[in-house]
């Protein structure tokens, strides 16, 4: 973004099927612009599992010097 931040993090709720859905986007922009995003969707209890995995995975990055 404009102000530097590499990172991203988006959640909404939405209707499939009659039933409420939870998605969870997430993104993570290297200073060499490399990246990676993570998303999980599906019902909320099992979104929930997800986004911890997801919020471990991307506090373990540990950035490497560019070549």
């Amino acid at each position: 973004s404009a102000d530097g931040s590499r990172w991203l993090g988006y959640e909404f709720v939405h209707a499939a099927s009659g039933a409420p859905q939870q998605q969870v986007v997430a993104a993570y922009r290297h200073g060499d612009g490399s990246g990676v995003i993570a998303v999980a969707s599906g019902p909320a209890q099992e979104v929930a599992k997800q986004r911890e995995a997801i919020n471990g995975f991307f506090a373990s990055a540990q950035e490497l010097p560019s070549e």
